[in-house]
């Protein structure tokens, strides 16, 4: 599977449902991520027949879901062994390793995080966001959210060779 992916996708996997019941996200970092400002998008780029990839993703989405992030804040692209996707999105990003996550405001780059996070995704989301915008630290955090999978509505393209 290459291309631009949907969680509905994912969300039937094994690896996906494994990792994602049982990651759980600091509380006070993500009532932070959920005072972000409009316009912030994380967008992915990974390879599923990677474990990283799998491990990465699933943390994403449960931060992302307790953080009440919307569908359009997240984007999903997977690429082959040799980083390479039918969209090319790949090129226009200049990925060079995965996973990689490409952290946008209203369409523009303002940071980046390659390689698998060594501290929790939440941690390193908004961590590497506050050198680029104002972003308020929650004090206490809230009761915690329910998790519920973001859902994206972008199309999947499968590959069967070489997935």
């Amino acid at each position: 599977m290459i291309g631009t992916v949907d969680v509905y996708y994912l969300e039937d996997s094994r690896w996906f449902q494994k990792v994602y019941n049982r990651y759980i996200p600091l509380e006070n970092e993500i009532a932070s991520l959920q005072q972000l400002p409009a316009g912030i998008k994380v967008v992915f780029f990974g390879g599923i027949w990677q474990d990283k990839t799998q491990e990465a993703l699933a943390k994403l989405y449960k931060t992302a879901d307790m953080a009440g992030f919307t569908e359009d804040q997240i984007q999903i692209y997977l690429v082959d062994g040799n980083l390479k996707s039918p969209e090319e999105l790949e090129k226009n990003y200049q990925i060079a390793q995965i996973p990689t996550y490409i952290i946008e405001q209203d369409g523009k780059e303002i940071s980046r995080i390659e390689g698998l996070p060594q501290k929790p995704i939440e941690q390193v989301l908004l961590t590497t966001l506050e050198f680029e915008i104002p972003i308020a630290r929650a004090t206490s955090a809230p009761p915690p959210r329910d998790a519920k999978l973001v859902k994206n509505t972008s199309r999947v393209t499968k590959k069967r060779s070489g997935e």
